[in-house]
């Protein structure tokens, strides 16, 4: 999809697949101060969370609104948000951000294994969705780098793994 399609069909096609990807939703301004904000501590903490699961070559960061202001334009989006309302107000009046991170996977690391990150949810409601992710490729996306989009159109897995958002 892009920005010109609809937005229901974004939402559709999430509900059925298991993931969307939007190209070219914010501009490159955007992308470029939000890449520029995080890189100093990418440098200076990106390696805390390295373990088995996390990988060792990749960099993380936590917290990213208190490191990168501009980022607060993609977890606000406009698009965020009303992919958000339709598939989690159904079930709720209210929801809120549980986590902002950004990674940084250098070449050479190993795929992470596959899990869903509401998983820690002591419950599984068939048909209600407790959380969704939303992710923004800083950089150029390609269809096995980020989300193997093909593994979410196997609808007993979706139900397992979850909806997936991805974004660029």
């Amino acid at each position: 999809f892009d920005k010109s399609c609809d937005i229901g069909e974004m939402i559709n096609a999430l509900e059925q697949d298991g993931a969307v990807i939007i190209s070219s939703l914010v501009g490159h301004d955007i992308v470029d101060r939000v890449k520029s904000e995080l890189q100093p501590h990418f440098e200076e903490q990106g390696h805390k969370f390295e373990n088995d699961f996390n990988g060792y070559k990749t960099l993380r960061l936590g917290g990213i609104l208190g490191l990168s202001r501009t980022s607060a334009d993609l977890i606000a989006h406009e698009y965020v948000m009303k992919i958000a309302d339709a598939i989690l107000k159904p079930n709720c009046a209210s929801y809120r951000l549980g986590s902002s991170s950004a990674i940084e996977i250098m070449p050479g690391e190993k795929a992470q294994i596959l899990h869903r990150d509401e998983s820690f949810y002591p419950i599984d409601i068939l048909d209600m969705e407790l959380q969704i992710g939303a992710m923004w490729a800083l950089d150029d996306f390609t269809k096995g780098k980020w989300c193997n989009t093909d593994y979410f159109k196997r609808p007993k897995l979706y139900r397992r793994h979850g909806p997936v958002g991805c974004y660029y």
